[in-house]
């Protein structure tokens, strides 16, 4: 028999899944397991790899009581990890089989979905909101992945490459990717801008600095 798997962070909205996908199963995801269990390890006198580690073996064992023990412990003797303990005592208690499932069952792949969600998109977009334009948000989007996927000494190459194209279609005649004479002198007049700024900004900062190459990225964003 065929099932669905659903990664789960334990929401109740996505528990509901199930009963809405036939044949569906919930899977605990990974991130946010070692989300809970790393906020509590930061807090034991203990080496914070070694309480992760025992958090982890009760985990395979299928210990939740000694995981719980062990949380105990954690609340009664390091002062100001009450709230990440109920935390993870709250999050492993309603979602344990979820868990089990997601390191016993071997039909279950692992998936890093949430993590990037995370670390790409809600770092910058939702987690540590800020104000966005549609047109704005979608770039910003597609910049963060591109960095991601290429990192960042491949943005200098893009920023050429989009200006070697802007400079090709403003020296275009009879196309549709032509810039007309208007809009070329508020580039050039905005290029020019750019410049001075860079310019007066490299005069204070000593010679290696990077920031005149993070000036012309910058200034190069809107056009990606």
């Amino acid at each position: 028999m065929k099932w669905v798997y659903i990664n789960s962070d334990g929401a109740s909205w996505i528990r509901a899944a199930t009963n809405y996908v036939g044949k569906s199963k919930l899977v605990a995801d990974r991130f946010h397991l070692m989300k809970y269990i790393n906020r509590v390890a930061r807090y034991t006198l203990d080496e914070e790899n070694v309480t992760k580690g025992r958090f982890y073996k009760y985990i395979y064992k299928n210990k939740l009581l000694a995981a719980k023990k062990l949380l105990t412990r954690i609340k009664n003797h390091c002062a100001g990890s009450e709230r990440a303990v109920e935390e993870c005592r709250t999050y492993l208690t309603g979602n344990w089989e979820c868990i089990q499932r997601a390191f016993h069952d071997r039909h279950v792949l692992e998936c890093s979905a949430e993590g990037h969600v995370s670390s790409v998109y809600s770092e910058r977009m939702s987690s540590r909101p800020m104000g966005w334009s549609e047109t704005g948000s979608d770039r910003m989007c597609r910049l963060r992945c591109f960095i991601r996927n290429y990192g960042r000494e491949k943005v200098l190459e893009l920023v050429n490459y989009r200006r070697e194209q802007e400079l090709t279609a403003m020296g275009a005649t009879g196309t549709d990717g032509m810039i007309d004479e208007p809009q070329r002198k508020r580039y050039t007049q905005k290029q020019k801008e750019a410049q001075r700024y860079a310019e007066a900004m490299h005069g204070t900062i000593s010679r290696n600095s990077t920031v005149r190459k993070i000036l012309a990225i910058r200034e190069q964003i809107g056009n990606i």
